[in-house]
């Protein structure tokens, strides 16, 4: 298994320090940030898209609840809620939280946890890699029953000529529709879907943000988030905040995030540093 990429948040100092000397141990574990607040939680989990987070429920000015609701549910890594009260238990998982630990929590019961976010991740994976075989098949069965010029429109498989993705069928009730992948202004992850934005039109295609993104063509689309991905052709302009940070507004006035971390991939396909 690859390493779990950590956040540990928390405004208390020891509170931070028990967390890394109990994930000390743990081989299969790297700890990409701490953080003592909730902005600067924002900020790394855009910067550094770990596989989890330890979030204390309690931190000065906004909460841990905030940093869901700033980073949106569905785009959170998975989360273990840290707090001193056991009456946020029940709003933890609501924000679909893995686990929670009631300080003071043993090491026995912070293991309990890991071992959750073992298996939560490997199902994860397992179903990437599902995906992908599910894939396979499926052009090795339409090369085999469709006529060549017929496989670029399969479901789930590239032309055989390796191009990058032209048209992506999309099922309407009864009908099905060739969407042009150049239409598309930018897609957004929704666990094992995405969400094609076209317009004022939105798509749900079963298949995942990685599989997806290898068959987009490079000089066209890139990823500038792990939620995220844009076609460049339909951004309108990058913009900095205070909290030294980046937007990316596209012509339609959608505002998304530039994490730190891809911030250097946007530059290259744009030639230009800023």
């Amino acid at each position: 298994m690859s390493d779990i990429r950590i956040i540990i948040a928390d405004d208390e100092p020891l509170a931070r320090g028990y967390l890394r000397s109990l994930l000390e141990p743990e081989t299969d574990c790297e700890i990409v940030a701490e953080c003592g607040d909730a902005q600067s939680t924002v900020d790394a989990i855009d910067e550094h898209e770990p596989d989890l987070v330890f979030l204390d429920v309690q931190m000065p000015g906004r909460d841990g609840f905030n940093v869901i609701e700033e980073v949106g549910a569905d785009r959170m890594p998975q989360t273990i809620f840290v707090t001193a009260f056991d009456r946020y238990a029940v709003q933890a998982f609501d924000r679909h939280a893995l686990d929670y630990l009631l300080k003071p929590f043993s090491q026995e019961r912070f293991q309990e946890a890991m071992r959750r976010v073992r298996d939560q991740l490997a199902l994860k994976r397992q179903a990437d890699w599902s995906n992908r075989l599910r894939n396979v098949i499926s052009s090795i069965m339409t090369t085999d029953k469709q006529p060549a010029q017929a496989e670029q429109s399969a479901p789930s498989s590239l032309p055989g000529n390796g191009a990058p993705l032209e048209r992506i069928p999309i099922k309407l009730g009864e009908r099905v529709i060739l969407l042009k992948v150049d239409e598309i202004n930018w897609i957004e992850a929704a666990d094992c879907y995405v969400n094609l934005h076209r317009g004022k039109d939105t798509f749900l295609l079963r298949e995942t943000m990685s599989t997806l993104e290898e068959r987009l063509d490079p000089a066209r689309f890139i990823r500038i988030h792990r939620a995220s991905i844009v076609n460049i052709d339909f951004v309108k302009e990058i913009r900095a905040r205070a909290a030294g940070d980046y937007r990316v507004i596209l012509h339609d006035g959608t505002s998304l995030t530039l994490s730190r971390r891809r911030k250097k991939d946007i530059e290259e396909m744009l030639g230009r540093a800023f």
